[in-house]
């Protein structure tokens, strides 16, 4: 019964995708259990006891949900739908999905891992159960374990990182001096991170990191196009009504909502409403871009 964020859901869903891709018929791994895990993520995003699902993360959800399991892609689309900076040609196309006939042939749920043990009730959080030292014992036996040439790869990588200042927003993509073509499609954009970092100025500065490959793999370094809000032109660049607080958040929430990215660390922080300021370059990069984590 445990919920994911649906920002974890949404980045691991095109990996399990590959991963059905690739699966046998037969083997711990086979389409039907991975076909099953995949239908329980997309319905887990949409759950309405999740937080997190904000209309750029919903929209995310639908486009790698939506041959998955239709029925709760249908919700993730109506939340995007919410959002006031829908681009009109995806607006368009998830009424129009929206309108049209999507029954779905039942997958099996997948079944759930053999249990040594009753789990014990937790009494401090209720509706909470710990695992036994049986039960973790059984699902570390089931990880793949790791060679070691494998390990050796997982080094973790710094990011390629390219200053940028943001000149301006047109339909299908920013604007950026210092990005390739001096433009960078919104389809292009995987996810965005902003956060304050000291160590690169004499005072922190607060960094908006569009990064191109997020989904990349593991020992691959984060190719990242790097903004200092300092240098926006806030008033040039915000020309509709918002009631976001600021200037700045309602930018990264079009930002956001044009790209359909992924807000790193959190979604609070991604809008600009509440940033987390780190003592250096390496620990933003450990923790809010998760480099160390994902890359063992």
């Amino acid at each position: 019964d445990a919920l994911v964020s649906p920002i974890a859901i949404a980045t691991i869903l095109p990996a399990l995708k590959e991963l059905l891709a690739n699966a046998k018929d037969d083997g711990p791994d086979d389409r039907q259990t991975l076909a099953g895990y995949l239908r329980s993520a997309v319905r887990h995003a949409v759950d309405p006891r999740n937080t997190g699902l904000h209309p750029g993360v919903a929209l995310r959800i639908f486009q790698e949900g939506r041959e998955i399991n239709p029925e709760a892609s249908r919700r993730a689309a109506e939340i995007a739908l919410q959002s006031p900076h829908l681009h009109e040609a995806k607006r368009e196309r998830l009424i129009e999905w929206l309108a049209g006939d999507h029954a779905e042939a039942p997958s099996p749920e997948p079944s759930p891992p053999p249990q040594t043990a009753a789990p014990e009730a937790d009494p401090t959080r209720p509706g909470i159960h710990r695992l036994s030292e049986e039960e973790i014992a059984a699902a570390a036996a089931r990880l793949r374990k790791s060679k070691p040439a494998e390990l050796a790869a997982a080094t973790p990588t710094r990011p390629r990182i390219e200053r940028g200042t943001l000149i301006g927003i047109e339909d299908d993509a920013l604007v950026v001096h210092g990005a390739p073509a001096g433009r960078l499609p919104y389809e292009d954009i995987q996810a965005v991170a902003v956060a304050k970092v000291m160590g690169l100025e004499d005072q922190a500065v607060t960094v908006i990191d569009l990064i191109l490959n997020w989904a990349r793999r593991d020992e691959e370094p984060l190719d990242i196009v790097r903004l200092r809000a300092h240098e926006l032109d806030l008033e040039r660049l915000v020309t509709s009504k918002h009631t976001l607080g600021s200037d700045f958040a309602a930018l990264m929430g079009d930002i956001l909502e044009r790209t359909s990215a992924i807000p790193l660390p959190d979604p609070e922080s991604a809008l600009g409403t509440q940033i987390t300021c780190y003592e250096s370059p390496e620990c933003y990069e450990r923790i809010a871009l998760r480099i160390s984590e994902r890359a063992t």
